[in-house]
């Protein structure tokens, strides 16, 4: 995995839909 390019999709998307262990992410 590369974590920093799931960052900026989660930045980018809010989550990252297609990994539901991720919807963790702050959705600021």
């Amino acid at each position: 995995h590369g974590a920093p390019a799931l960052q900026e999709r989660w930045l980018n998307h809010g989550t990252d839909l297609r990994d539901p262990s991720r919807r963790s992410v702050p959705l600021d």
